[in-house]
């Protein structure tokens, strides 16, 4: 990061963690009410529907790690 820049809030989610998924965390991350954190879902096991489900959840976007 550059000096000076202004940090940019965001988030890298795992869908389905063993403690607490991605989609509980997002749920608690905006139920808080702050300002928007970007949250991405990432996962090297998608399945079909897991990007809308993401989406869905409220998670900003979906990326799949090979």
């Amino acid at each position: 990061m550059h000096m000076g820049a202004p940090a940019l809030p965001h988030r890298l989610e795992a869908p389905r963690r063993l403690r607490v998924d991605g989609f509980a965390a997002t749920q608690a991350i905006r139920e808080r009410g702050l300002p928007h954190i970007h949250v991405v879902a990432l996962t090297a096991n998608a399945i079909a529907g897991d990007r809308e489900a993401c989406l869905g959840a409220g998670m900003d976007d979906f990326v799949v790690r090979y």
